[in-house]
Formats: structure tokens, sequence, C-alpha cells
């Protein structure tokens, strides 16, 4: 009995962190889309822009314990506005800034809530996904 308990928390657990597209709220015209690696869940907005689909509107992330990971806003597939990120351990990493999918200004914390300069170089220093 405590098997199967434990089993159902988890599989309850795992179908709202991929659960593409609940709680955002995409642009009129839009299609919610998401997908799950062993790294991370991830929903967004995408529409049909210029022959091709492209990320419009809300995105998220999440680290497979199923704290926020990221948040933010695409417009016709360039990052805009704030973004925010976390770390596995729910404390605020980040806040960048976008304009025309430009980074324009960030703000950065290490996992003990202190800030830093900025996050250790990745090949994808930026919270914005790589799409």
């Amino acid at each position: 009995m405590r098997f199967r308990s434990a089993t159902l928390v988890v599989l309850l657990m795992l179908s709202s962190a991929v659960a593409y597209g609940q709680g955002l709220d995409c642009p009129k015209g839009t299609t919610p889309n998401g997908e799950r690696t062993p790294e991370a869940s991830e929903a967004w907005c995408e529409t049909p822009h210029k022959g091709t689909v492209v990320l419009h509107g809300p995105y998220r992330a999440w680290w497979p314990n199923g704290q926020l990971g990221t948040e933010g806003q695409y417009r016709y597939d360039k990052a805009v506005g704030l973004w925010k990120g976390w770390h596995p351990n729910g404390k605020l990493q980040g806040e960048e800034s976008f304009a025309d999918g430009r980074l324009v200004k960030g703000r950065y914390w290490d996992q003990n809530g202190k800030q830093i300069p900025r996050p250790p170089e990745q090949p994808n220093r930026s919270m914005q996904p790589s799409r």
C-alpha cells in the first residue's frame, strides 16, 4: 500500500510539471507546447510567423525537482522584458532584461542569496533558453 501511494504522488508531481502550457496565458492565436528532458521541463507558446513556427508569449522551465527555474516572455522568437531564474533550491539566481532579443542588463545571485557580478561562464550564460 505504501508503494502505491508513493508512486501516485510521484506520478502526480511529474504530470503537473509537464502539463504543457498549463498556467500559461498564451496570446490569442498561439498554441501552448512544451517538452521534458532529464535536465528540465519546459512550457511555451508558439505561433506561425513568416513561414515558420516561433515562440511568442510566456516561457517557463522547471528543474527536475519541480522548482520553477526560468520565467520570461518571447515576442516573435525574441526574448523581451524581464526574465527571472531560480536555483534548484528556490533562491533567485538572476534577473535579466531583454529588448528585442538582446540582453540589456542583468543581476545575479549565488545559491546562498549573495549577489555576484555575473554567473560563472557557461555555453549559454543567459537564463534565456537558446531556441
